[in-house]
């Protein structure tokens, strides 16, 4: 689906909502910031499933995507439900919705962000997460959507990878730390500081996240980061780690192109 039916999509469903004045057949306590940070949660999961696909031949679930995006809008039409919250979390999917075309290749594999046309980028939605961000961010307690939203409104609003306000989002991770100090946040801002220029400190910091060595997202990271510093056969290892975790087949080809590419083999 591409950026206008994406648009068409959205707007289907406000108008399907308000013409028919659809309730959300929700308990009373669901209006509580605790249940509704539950909903957040399982739309948040469902909604990174369908971006980068855990298991099976599709990197890029839009189906998944489109249906989490779908129920946060859903909880929009609520006043006496949606908050601040609730904003930010439609905002940050809008951001990664923008981006569907630049994703993947013509045959589905992965495109990395640093080599993504920015030309097939939606603006329109884009522009639409900057309002939501902008009623999130008057919140005076922020919180992981929050923080992530205003990372990838960074990442959407760049001309360029290399125009990236990388210090910014560095700030923005030391911010989210403070709300969760979780190791693939502290492994989020390595990569900042990488991308930033940093590399030495970013390898530095990342060694230091042993509780996450088995996990695939960090076997990648590492491999990227021994590359930038010439350590081809770190990152090779690293790469082949990889390829035992990894059970997406668009993940496997990446991490066997980059093998391929480490090794010198075109």
């Amino acid at each position: 689906m591409n950026g206008e039916a994406v648009r068409k999509s959205l707007n289907r469903t406000r108008s399907r909502i308000r013409e028919k004045n659809m309730p959300l057949r929700v308990p009373f306590a669901m209006q509580s910031r605790e249940r509704l940070a539950s909903v957040h949660q399982v739309l948040y999961l469902m909604f990174t499933e369908g971006y980068s696909a855990t298991r099976g031949a599709e990197l890029l679930r839009r189906d998944l995507c489109l249906e989490a995006l779908r129920q946060v809008a859903a909880l929009l039409q609520q006043p006496d439900i949606a908050n601040g919250a609730t904003h930010a979390l439609y905002a940050l999917m809008l951001f990664t919705v923008a981006r569907f075309d630049a994703r993947t290749d013509s045959e589905g594999g992965m495109i990395e962000l640093a080599r993504q046309d920015r030309s097939l980028w939606d603006r329109k939605v884009i522009q639409s997460g900057i309002s939501h961000f902008l009623v999130a961010k008057k919140d005076n307690l922020w919180g992981r959507y929050h923080y992530e939203a205003a990372i990838l409104s960074l990442h959407a609003t760049a001309a360029h990878f290399h125009e990236t306000d990388w210090e910014a989002i560095v700030r923005l991770y030391d911010a989210y730390l403070q709300v969760d100090n979780s190791p693939f946040v502290r492994l989020n801002r390595a990569l900042a500081l990488h991308f930033g220029g940093n590399t030495a400190t970013a390898l530095k910091e990342a060694k230091q996240l042993d509780e996450l060595k088995d996990h695939l997202q960090y076997l990648i990271s590492m491999a990227e980061l021994h590359k930038a510093i010439g350590d081809k056969d770190t990152a090779t290892n690293y790469c082949l780690e990889g390829l035992k975790k990894a059970h997406n087949d668009r993940t496997r080809e990446a991490l066997e192109k980059e093998l391929r590419a480490l090794s010198g083999i075109s």
